[in-house]
């Protein structure tokens, strides 16, 4: 029995058994039964509140840390090409490895410093989407074409497939293009020179689906249960480094478009990214993701 069941059998005990034939101490036990649940109801609603403004208070603290550190690193980066531009001559081979070794550090450090932020606003209650009437197929188009030109140095082929009409949908163009782009960019630095990445888009009755598939090293099922926590990474190693937060990041934006998204995975074989995005009736105001206002276009 758990202790709160035992906490109300010890109630209902303490009142004792009806004193007459009306019931009088019964009905005096389920009063104190219903008190003690509206003020179980109302600490666990005080203390859901505490924790709110606990999590408010850290992402701003978050938001404040990341943007005060995003300039001096972001100088640091700067000063170290300029050192390997201009005095390349002056340089001895052991000093030009350093100042290369500083220079990827520090745009590591800056990624993760732009990811920490966009992670700390997006938790935010501030903040905000903002909704316009797009094309979800141009946005792929787009995302696609980028890193095609990025994936044709290790020879890794990128196809978009479009499984019939896709409708122009309620979404946040700047968000939802990072989404895909995380995605894409993940499948790339996880596959293996050669591979072949596929981004697909389909509609259905719940939605608008978009899939991406890679031929990589694939995810542990232990993995996959926290993928789209902060800071987590998976085992299977990358070929470029990752900061842990795009899914993280990519999980909040789709959820505030009441969507959905998710991993399939086999070990060796690759994974499987998916999203769903609803589709709004565009003439209704109130059925805009969380009651956020939208632009039409």
């Amino acid at each position: 029995m758990s202790h709160g069941a035992g906490e109300l059998l010890e109630i209902a005990c303490s009142a004792g058994a009806p004193t007459n034939e009306h019931g009088e101490g019964g009905f005096a036990a389920l009063r104190l039964v219903d008190e003690h649940i509206a003020h179980r109801k109302r600490t666990l609603l005080k203390r859901n509140r505490e924790l709110e403004l606990l999590n408010e208070e850290k992402s701003e603290l978050l938001a404040k840390a990341a943007h005060d550190l995003r300039n001096p690193v972001g100088n640091i980066v700067i000063l170290t090409e300029l050192l390997l531009e201009e005095a390349d001559g002056a340089l001895s081979d052991e000093q030009k490895e350093l100042l290369q070794q500083i220079q990827s550090c520090s745009e590591h450090t800056q990624r993760l410093l732009d990811s920490v932020f966009a992670l700390s606003v997006i938790e935010s209650d501030s903040f905000r989407l903002s909704f316009e009437l797009r094309d979800v197929q141009e946005i792929l188009e787009r995302v696609v074409s980028f890193h095609r030109a990025l994936a044709k140095g290790r020879d890794i082929q990128i196809a978009l497939c479009v499984d019939g009409p896709v409708p122009r949908i309620n979404l946040d163009p700047i968000q939802i293009e990072q989404v895909f782009d995380s995605l894409v960019g993940n499948a790339i630095k996880y596959s293996p020179a050669g591979a072949h990445v596929e981004v697909r888009v389909r509609t259905r009755s719940d939605g608008v689906h978009v899939s991406v598939q890679d031929d990589g090293p694939g995810i542990p099922p232990q993995d996959l249960e926290t993928l789209f926590t902060p800071f987590q990474k998976t085992r299977a190693r990358a070929t470029q480094p990752s900061s842990g937060l795009a899914l993280a990041i990519a999980k909040r934006v789709i959820k505030r478009h009441g969507g959905q998204i998710w991993a399939e995975s086999v070990v060796g074989l690759g994974s499987t990214f998916h999203v769903r995005l609803p589709i709004f009736d565009v003439s209704v105001e109130s059925e805009s993701p969380a009651g956020i206002s939208y632009h039409r276009s």
